[in-house]
């Protein structure tokens, strides 16, 4: 029997692995996602991504098999002209939303915590892209967090993540 619980917990491992993966086309170290054809995408994949992005045109799809189990990753850009990307699984549940954002829209905290951080690798960082990362949004409290992309002073690629009240720097290599 299926309960509510059972069917959530593989929800709640993947999403762990999608915010712990080295980038975001990526949820673990060995799983990467391959381009999929978007009109191949399942409906109910997609009628899932429609719900909680309506205004977005997807442009293309992504799909990764972890296990038995199949995601889906559809990315457009906004009105705005900004990317954004849903992960479904290949259920029909929600995973994450990531939303491209301007700096503009970096709350206080998290603007704070970036320009006042001791990590070395972040003393003349200037992110290249800002991402607004809701993973479980479904879920009450969802996780929210704000990743940074861009070089640090070796020229390395990196991602910084924050935390929505700017406590928790995060700073990774990007594979």
């Amino acid at each position: 029997m299926t309960t509510p619980m059972s069917r959530l917990l593989p929800i709640v491992l993947t999403t762990l692995a999608c915010t712990l993966a080295p980038t975001t086309r990526a949820f673990g170290a060995d799983d990467v996602w391959e381009k999929f054809d978007l009109a191949k995408v399942a409906p109910n994949v997609r009628k899932t991504a429609r719900q909680w992005a309506p205004k977005l045109k997807f442009t293309e799809a992504f799909h990764q098999t972890s296990g038995t189990s199949d995601f889906y990753k559809l990315v457009g850009k906004d009105a705005q002209e900004l990317e954004n990307s849903v992960t479904v699984s290949g259920e029909g549940d929600i995973l994450r939303l990531e939303t491209e954002i301007r700096a503009t829209d970096v709350p206080k905290p998290v603007a704070a915590a970036l320009k006042t951080s001791r990590d070395e690798s972040l003393k003349e960082f200037k992110p290249t892209k800002i991402v607004k990362d809701v993973s479980n949004p479904n879920i009450k409290p969802p996780f929210i967090g704000y990743f940074f992309y861009g070089k640090n002073p070796d020229g390395e690629e990196i991602r910084v993540r924050i935390t929505p009240d700017g406590k928790k720097v995060v700073v990774r290599l990007v594979d």
